[in-house]
This record gives structure tokens, C-alpha cells and sequence, in this order.
């Protein structure tokens, strides 16, 4: 079971980063929607006269997409760690060091403070354990 991979823990960190990469883009979009909006109203020099509503518009569009690109991450997130947290205490916080944050095995095993082979034995219960709660 030690060479057996599962895609949605492959996928974890994965979704941990793009969920904050997503947050930072939408304060971003935030932001210029602001200033533009505010220069639109007030004739700024900006030169964004006619084409202010019509960017505004796109910004919004824009940041309703990745709102929803920002929701369905973390739908996924929270499914996986609802299955990694139905695992037993040392199980699931193996999953966790391992995928969602990226931790080495070494590292893994100093945190523990079991043997490797206890590690690898507890991160293989693991997988069989979440394969039977459905995880892919």
C-alpha cells in the first residue's frame, strides 16, 4: 500500500494553495474595481471616461468568476479534510503533514516520534481506511 496514490490527497495542497491564491486575486480585482468605479464618478484623469462602466462591468464578471472558481476549491478542501478527520488521530494527522502540507517524510517521522516503520505502517492504514470511506 506504501506506493498506492490517492488523486483528491495528491490534490490537497493543491487546493490549499489555490484557495489563497484565489483570495488574493479577488481582493486585487476588489481594489481596481474601487478606483475605477470612484475615477468613472468623479471624471478622474484616468483616462477610463467612456470606457470606465464597461471595465468596471468586465471586473465585476471577472471577480464573480473566480469567487465561484474560490468556492468549488474549497468545497473540494473541505470534503477531503471531512474524510482525513473520520480517520484515527494519528492517521488522519499523517495524511494532513504529508499532503496538505507537504511535509517530508523525515520530517513526518521526527514530529511523530515513532519509528519509520511505524510511520509508514500508520500512513498505509490510512489509505486502505479513506479508499473504504470513498475518497478516489
Amino acid at each position: 500500500m506504501r506506493g498506492k496514490r490517492l488523486k483528491t490527497l495528491d490534490r490537497l495542497k493543491f487546493y490549499k494553495q489555490e484557495v489563497s491564491l484565489l483570495d488574493e486575486r479577488i481582493k486585487a480585482l476588489e481594489s481596481a474595481e474601487v478606483f475605477i468605479t470612484s475615477h468613472y464618478k468623479t471624471g478622474g484623469s484616468g483616462g477610463f471616461a467612456g470606457d470606465g462602466k464597461n471595465i468596471s462591468v468586465k471586473l465585476m464578471d471577472l471577480r464573480t468568476k473566480l469567487s465561484l472558481s474560490r468556492i468549488e476549491y474549497e468545497e473540494m478542501l473541505q470534503k477531503a479534510e471531512k474524510l482525513i478527520l473520520e480517520l484515527e488521530p494519528d492517521e488522519a494527522r499523517v495524511v494532513f503533514m504529508r499532503y496538505r502540507d507537504g511535509m517530508s517524510w523525515s520530517k513526518i517521522i521526527r514530529k511523530m516520534a515513532y519509528s519509520e516503520s511505524s510511520v509508514f505502517r500508520i500512513h498505509s492504514n490510512a489509505l486502505e481506511n479513506l479508499i473504504k470511506l470513498g475518497m478516489e
